[in-house]
């Protein structure tokens, strides 16, 4: 986890934790803004596209989306991905 349990509640918005930490210890990736948990992601790479699927908790400015698509485009190139889409949600 990204913190000890007793400073979760500093980490991540109130309702959320359960999307952060899922069933059977599973630790979602997060998006991280300003030291807070701001939404969580996952990726699928299928015939050399990379999907990245973020799911914000709150609607997120214009400079950190474009921020999060620019790490979403570096993190194609470590996968090889000959394309990369972003799906916000």
């Amino acid at each position: 986890m990204i913190s000890p349990r007793s400073h979760r509640d500093h980490a991540i918005p109130p309702g959320r934790g359960s999307e952060v930490s899922r069933t059977a210890g599973w630790i979602s990736p997060v998006l991280v803004v300003d030291g807070e948990v701001a939404g969580v992601w996952e990726h699928e790479l299928r015939d050399g596209t990379l999907t990245v699927v973020a799911r914000e908790f709150a609607p997120l400015t214009p400079a950190v989306r474009a921020a999060a698509e620019a790490h979403a485009q570096r993190y194609g190139e470590l996968l090889d991905a000959a394309k990369v889409q972003m799906d916000w949600r």
